[in-house]
């Protein structure tokens, strides 16, 4: 119809944006806030180890897994040219090891995607092969 036609006026798009910024300041927060968290149920060798593998060390960074749920902190800790290396925090402490990348299947003769998650305790965290950084 005719009202179609009329472009909307520009606070309409200032609202929008303005409300886009805020939730993505209210994300960066929750992110923060439970990378914090995370980092503070690890021993001080891998807190300071994960803090060195992040991007930007000054604000180390995590995320949620969406497989894993809201239990999981996951640190980007390493990689090589076919595999990428994680390490999870869980909520209560726990340690996980997640590694991501083809394996050969021996049955069918083929490579398909395979990640491989375990338990390990503190001490195995930093005794891995996590690939580069």
């Amino acid at each position: 119809m005719i009202d179609d036609l009329v472009p909307k006026p520009d606070w309409h798009f200032d609202r929008d944006e303005i409300e886009a910024k805020q939730r993505d300041r209210e994300y960066k927060a929750e992110r923060k806030a439970a990378t914090a968290a995370a980092l503070n149920l690890c021993p001080d060798n891998i807190k300071e180890w994960l803090i060195s593998c992040s991007p930007d060390s000054t604000e180390p960074y995590s995320y949620k897994d969406p497989l894993s749920g809201d239990a999981v902190e996951w640190f980007e800790v390493g990689f090589n040219s076919t595999h990428y290396f994680s390490l999870g925090v869980r909520d209560d402490g726990i340690l996980i090891k997640k590694i991501s990348g083809p394996e050969y299947d021996e049955e069918c003769q083929c490579w398909h995607d395979q990640t491989t998650v375990r338990i390990i305790e503190p001490n195995q965290a930093l005794q891995s092969y996590w690939g580069h950084r």
